[in-house]
């Protein structure tokens, strides 16, 4: 009789599974879905986070050439010609410069601030008090070339600290604001300098991004002779970069002439298409050219192109020549050590004056 009762249970026990069957199987599977869509995405997120962290300057797509996000950045800018006016181009980027490995895929919001101060002789910096700053006159200015086109003078209300506020860089592509700094002359004609430095910071608004720093100041350098100089700049051994900075610098008139292997690195056409550069093509003189391009310039029997550019340090005293691998792949490529890049783009003192 028990057994009866026992059979009888288990086939209302099997009833009541088979019933809700259907509920079970689909909690499993949403169950299951679930797991695998988490899975998924915390694999991209490590993904991501993996490659944002690899290699030096590699990820943060916010980046500047007088601003750094992990050193305290001092630029002295050299100026040998005493009737130079010391203007200081201030780039920010929204690109872990000068790698090109990523860029913004929105626009960057961010706070520019600039403090006006001096730096001792152990480079600690010091903001101007309200008593320095009557002493100023009208020599110091910030002023912003792109974007809204603000500008501002130090001394004109007695601050000592001026933020340009929610300025933007354009996202989906590499892009870049330009701030100039101007010093006051003096700077370089006064016997005894007052050393006045500028120190920059950007905020960005997104709190993943890195804030920027750095300080700029001014000095003359004596040399006995005018001349230009091309060289890179100093480059971190062992360390893969997507593009190079060609530095060419000087004092006097004339003709510069500069070359790289194009089999290895491409000028930036921007360079060869910029208005304020003019360049020695053939004899005649060309600038601002939106046909100027890289396969304009012949090749010599070493595969190198040279390129002229009529110089003026009255004008300006210093340009900055970006160059990209021709095969650019993340992580490196053969023949792209750090050593053999001076090779593809050597120094150059090919300088006639006129």
């Amino acid at each position: 009789m028990k057994g009866g009762i026992a059979v009888k249970n288990m086939k209302m026990y099997w009833t009541k599974i088979n019933k809700y069957w259907i509920t079970i199987w689909l909690a499993i599977i949403v169950i299951t879905v679930t797991s695998i869509v988490s899975y998924a995405a915390y694999t991209r997120v490590t993904v991501a986070k993996r490659v944002i962290s690899t290699g030096e300057g590699a990820g943060f797509p916010f980046g500047s050439d007088l601003m750094s996000s992990t050193v305290k950045k001092i630029k002295r800018m050299p100026f040998s010609d005493q009737n130079d006016t010391p203007d200081i181009p201030l780039n920010i980027f929204n690109y872990p410069y000068p790698r090109r490995s990523s860029c913004g895929r929105d626009d960057t919001i961010y706070d520019l601030t600039v403090t006006l101060g001096t730096l001792d002789d152990l480079n600690n910096f010091s903001p101007l008090t309200g008593t320095d700053i009557t002493d100023l006159g009208t020599g110091y200015v910030v002023v912003e070339e792109q974007g809204q086109q603000r500008s501002y003078t130090f001394g004109s209300d007695n601050k000592i600290t001026h933020t340009f506020s929610n300025c933007s860089i354009t996202g989906g592509n590499f892009n870049s604001n330009l701030f100039t700094m101007k010093f006051d002359p003096a700077e370089l004609t006064a016997e005894i300098p007052k050393g006045y430095c500028m120190k920059m910071e950007a905020i960005p608004g997104d709190s993943e991004l890195p804030s920027l720093t750095g300080y700029v100041l001014v000095r003359y350098i004596r040399t006995a002779d005018s001349g230009w100089s091309g060289e890179l700049e100093e480059l971190t051994a062992d360390t893969d970069y997507d593009a190079y900075n060609y530095v060419i610098k000087g004092s006097g008139k004339g003709n510069f002439t500069f070359k790289w292997n194009a089999s290895k690195v491409a000028i930036n056409q921007q360079f060869l298409q910029n208005s304020d550069v003019k360049f020695l093509v053939n004899g005649t003189p060309i600038s601002g050219n939106p046909s100027f391009k890289e396969n304009d310039i012949s090749l010599d029997g070493d595969g190198f192109r040279s390129l002229t550019i009529i110089v003026d340090s009255s004008k300006t005293s210093r340009y900055d020549v970006q160059f990209y691998k021709v095969n650019n792949t993340i992580g490196g490529a053969s023949g792209y050590a750090t050593s053999d890049i001076a090779g593809y783009i050597p120094r150059s003192t090919a300088w006639t004056s006129s």
